[in-house]
């Protein structure tokens, strides 16, 4: 699970969700996310190997979509 978005709590089990990555992210126009292009492309791909994998943030409108298309782009 990649998730992006900034001041959430994630509850999930580990045993239930082994492979996750948080990416503090604000939701906000200004924002850089392009500083974690390649690692969340690299998470996504790694992850992939191995099992399905869910990206989300909290609107699921630009943040979320935006690092699957940088992996698709890589």
């Amino acid at each position: 699970m990649l998730t992006a978005a900034r001041g959430i709590t994630l509850n999930h089990p580990k045993h239930l969700i082994p492979h996750s990555l948080y990416i503090a992210a604000n939701d906000h126009e200004s924002f850089d996310l392009s500083i974690f292009f390649d690692q969340a492309a690299d998470f996504i791909s790694q992850i992939l190997t191995q099992t399905n994998i869910m990206v989300h943030c909290l609107a699921g409108v630009s943040r979320s979509v935006s690092l699957v298309i940088a992996y698709f782009i890589k």
